[in-house]
């Protein structure tokens, strides 16, 4: 079976079926742009159960052209479904968005949305799902040639489907709405993010009644908890059960609401001892940069000002967790908390913004050696620096000047696994081991940031150090391309 709608924000599509259920997380496609995927269980009469996909795509990550006096999106879409290494559903196609102009929204209030479905039989699946922007080709020599387009993908994804076939009755978990017409009309919400640009809460919620059944109506409790699972508010209301389905719709205004993650807690009883529940998590964010940032831009951040384990525990968060953790975070750090303005977060963004423009290279310039040390100690006081170093020698006396005064700490490369700095001791120079850069040199270009002081710190624990002398860092271009890696400090400090 399948119901295919591709259609805007601001259009409503038929509500053709009533609600369902979905995975515990906010699934998100990533590569050269970012979607959003919500999955949802469908109880109907029989052994099988309907799988709904309902995908988001915010237009401030697809290119619109102008053509024939009107902006158009062209979008390639590919799903399987698989089950043991076998596709037991497939689908590709290409859907195209046609407006007056381009779209005004530069944040996820704003948004493409396609909806597909199928009927499958209970187990475990495997979903992958790939989108190519069929107007933006990729940049590099090898992706002109085989004209190959920005992609992004989510693969691999284990899906669980319910049986509902030998329950009294069942229910699916709520299903998201950013807006509504009426009765049957409705934008579903696969992003499951309500907050700054839509601070109602609403969803419906279907209940299925097995045959045969003299059931007429049903009692319902809605409960939204926090993530400890305190009550925020809930709310009770009788649904009428006909031709064995119950619909129904819940709306909450969510204005009170911090930042964070919530849970919707659905129950149902039909009076005569009987009774089904059904879960699901939404997100909560007010600070407009969060609505604004691709995830991948928050994950940065994080990257940058959280240790190893708090941003193993940080990716995995909803937005509006996310928007909580930083502003915790930044919230200490504000040395004028009366005011309005954080001026330690100012900071940061300034100096991620310089460390983007002048240490960019084949890493963003803010997740580079350089870069990180700009981030956390502010510009240094000295740079000394040779582009074309003659010989081994140079490097020596940059070396020298490293160790004048200090005990020379020489440190390994910088982490592969995930872009920041771990600094585990090891020696590079000495001891006649000799090192290379390009080919027919004997040495890469190489800086020596030289710090008087503390330099200027942001982070609590940079202006703790004890150091009373000041930092020297050197980095070296180990292999020619300007990707310049910290080899050597004064002095060990941690991440």
């Amino acid at each position: 079976m399948r119901n295919l709608k591709f259609l805007s924000l601001l259009l409503v599509i038929l509500l053709l079926v009533s609600t369902g259920t979905g995975s515990g997380e906010v699934l998100r496609g990533k590569g050269d742009f970012e979607f959003f995927i919500d999955i949802a269980s469908i109880p109907i009469p029989g052994e099988q159960t309907l799988e709904i996909f309902q995908i988001a795509i915010p237009t401030k990550e697809v290119e619109y052209k102008e053509k024939d006096g009107s902006h158009q999106a062209s979008l390639r879409f590919y799903m399987a479904l698989s089950k043991k290494d076998r596709v037991v559903f497939r689908e590709g196609y290409v859907v195209r968005d046609k407006r007056s102009s381009k779209p005004a929204a530069t944040d996820l209030s704003g948004f493409l949305f396609l909806v597909d479905s199928c009927l499958v039989d209970p187990g475990i699946y495997s979903l992958d799902i790939e989108i190519e922007d069929l107007n933006r080709k990729k940049r590099t020599l090898l992706g002109i040639l085989r004209k190959s387009y920005m992609t992004a993908k989510l693969e691999e994804v284990h899906i669980e489907v319910p049986s509902y076939s030998s329950d009294r009755f069942a229910i699916g978990e709520p299903l998201l709405i950013w807006s509504r017409e009426g009765d049957s009309k409705f934008v579903p919400n696969p992003m499951r993010i309500y907050g700054l640009k839509n601070d109602t809460l609403s969803f419906y919620v279907s209940t299925l009644v097995q045959e045969p059944t003299y059931i007429d109506t049903l009692s319902v409790l809605v409960s939204i908890l926090d993530q400890a699972g305190g009550l925020m508010t809930e709310d009770s209301l009788r649904s009428s059960v006909e031709n064995g389905r119950a619909v129904f719709y819940c709306a909450f205004d969510v204005n009170a609401y911090p930042a964070g993650e919530y849970g919707i807690l659905v129950e149902v009883f039909d009076g005569g001892g009987f009774y089904a529940s059904a879960k699901k998590n939404f997100s909560v964010a007010w600070e407009l940069i969060n609505w604004q940032k691709p995830i991948r831009d928050i994950l940065s951040e994080a990257r940058i000002i959280l240790s190893d384990t708090e941003f193993d525990d940080f990716r995995y968060c909803s937005l509006g967790e996310q928007e909580k953790i930083l502003n915790e975070f930044w919230k200490k750090l504000d040395p004028t908390p009366h005011t309005a303005i954080n001026e330690a977060y100012e900071s940061f963004v300034e100096r991620v913004r310089y460390a983007d423009n002048h240490f960019d290279g084949f890493t963003r310039g803010a997740l580079t050696d350089r870069g990180q040390i700009y981030i956390r100690f502010g510009p240094p006081n000295e740079i000394v620096q040779e582009s074309v170093p003659v010989n081994r020698n140079d490097l020596s006396k940059a070396i020298e000047k490293l160790e004048d005064e200090f005990d020379i700490i020489v440190h390994s490369f910088q982490s592969e696994r995930r872009g920041y700095l771990e600094f585990r001791p090891k020696i590079l120079y000495g001891k006649g081991r000799s090192f290379r850069g390009m080919e027919g040199m004997d040495t890469g270009a190489y800086e020596l940031w030289i710090y008087n002081l503390k330099g200027d710190p942001i982070f609590e624990r940079d202006r703790l150090m004890t150091i009373q002398t000041g930092y020297r860092f050197l980095f070296v271009d180990m292999n020619g391309y300007g990707e310049f890696q910290m080899i050597g400090t004064s002095e060990e400090y941690s991440k």
